[in-house]
């Protein structure tokens, strides 16, 4: 008992410090408890059992999950809606964030939900000149208040499951998906209401609303020149044609050879070897160069 609680002591001064990574950290404890198995009473095949745990694997999942959601461009059409439907207006921000957390946090892990929409909350903050606090925080809470939706909703709850089925009896059976959505649907009403109105005043405004000379301007972060590969899709497609993909990003110029062209390039057919010079923001970039070939060139130019 000693030895265990000399272990977690050191876990924990470790995981706040920070010393090294905390995935490190992590699975050095696997180690120590597995090396400090006649003390700790944990062998190898208990030590590793945890990564073939239903709950690891569902985290894993869920990062698979919003990689292919952010890969699809819903990021940026999100954060467009968002813009268009707060605004300015600080409590319509706050309730498009908890609405977008909050329930699909019992049908998706909430950690997936989270990691979806960090980037689109902070999109939102930027371009409205809001603290990213201000949102992150109620985005955090009402995304784990819609866990307690359903059984997937949160890790813990899978694991709340997986042990009851252990400890309950030859009879227990894992929760049902719905056990607790009547007490979940209340908890989540209750902390939503509480978010728009006394948590609004509470939410600490810690970062300060990211501004430079570039946002008066509605430029986006980057401009940025990409040559176009010979197995891209663009090759023979217009340059017209990419603002009806609902993408943030202009192209101002194509180098071809010795050749630049700056004018009426909407008619322009894209080239093997055309060098765009592009403007868009690091997400919308991203998206580009991965599903349509492009190589980024290393003259990379932040607005």
């Amino acid at each position: 008992m000693v030895v265990v609680l000399a272990i977690i002591a050191i876990v924990f001064v470790l995981f706040v410090t920070q010393p090294v990574p905390i995935d490190a950290t992590a699975v050095g404890l696997v180690v120590v408890l597995i090396l400090l198995g006649e003390w700790t009473g944990v062998s190898p095949e208990q030590g590793v059992s945890g990564f073939s745990n239903p709950a690891t694997l569902t985290v894993l999942a869920m990062f698979v999950l919003s990689e292919g959601v952010r890969r699809t461009g819903v990021i940026q059409i999100l954060t467009r809606k968002l813009i268009a439907f707060a605004g300015d207006n600080e409590f319509r921000q706050l309730l498009a964030t908890v609405t977008l957390s909050g329930p699909p946090g019992g049908v998706v892990s909430n950690v997936s939900v989270v990691a979806v929409l960090i980037p689109a909350i902070m999109n939102l903050a930027r371009q409205t000149k809001t603290s990213p606090s201000k949102l992150l925080i109620p985005l955090s809470f009402a995304s784990m208040l819609g866990g307690m939706l359903t059984v997937v909703g949160t890790i813990t709850n899978l694991l709340a499951s997986e042990v009851w089925v252990q400890v309950g009896g030859p009879d227990a059976q894992p929760f049902a998906l719905l056990e607790f959505t009547h007490l979940g649907a209340i908890v989540l009403l209750v902390g939503v209401v509480y978010l728009l109105t006394v948590g609004q005043y509470l939410t600490p405004a810690r970062i300060e609303p990211a501004e430079s000379p570039t946002d008066a301007f509605g430029m986006t972060d980057y401009l940025t020149d990409v040559v176009v590969m010979e197995d891209s899709p663009l090759v023979g497609s217009r340059v017209g044609e990419l603002s009806e993909r609902d993408l943030d990003l202009d192209v101002f110029q194509i180098i071809r050879g010795n050749r630049t062209l700056a004018r009426g390039l909407g008619s322009e057919r894209i080239q093997v070897g055309d060098v765009l010079s592009v403007r868009a923001d690091q997400e919308t970039l991203q998206e580009v160069i991965e599903q349509d070939h492009l190589q980024l060139l290393p003259e990379v130019m932040e607005a």
